[in-house]
């Protein structure tokens, strides 16, 4: 599955369904296998808060990725993010920009 598949399923699917899609994304992509169950469970939360924007074919607004991008970053110690993660989350938040 590529992420126009998965934004087509956005838009037809209830939330719960994208959000079953959304991880099996996440899981099949290698370059994000790397990210751990938390930084993982972070990013979801990220785009839940946007998947009415999503299922409506909008995306996440650029300055809200900016805004969550800048929080991460912010937090990053706290977290324990390393500049890896940190770069394969605005990787797969970048995903779903509009």
């Amino acid at each position: 599955m590529d992420i126009e598949e998965l934004l087509e399923i956005a838009k037809t699917q209830t939330s719960e369904r994208f959000k079953i899609k959304l991880s099996e994304f996440v899981y099949q992509h290698p370059q994000f296998h790397n990210l751990n169950p938390q930084n993982q469970k972070m990013i979801f939360d990220i785009i839940y808060k946007h998947i009415d924007s999503i299922r409506k074919g909008l995306g996440i607004p650029e300055s809200s990725l900016r805004q969550e991008n800048y929080d991460l970053y912010e937090k990053r110690m706290s977290l324990g993010l390393s500049e890896k993660d940190l770069a394969d989350i605005k990787d797969i938040l970048g995903l779903f920009k509009e």
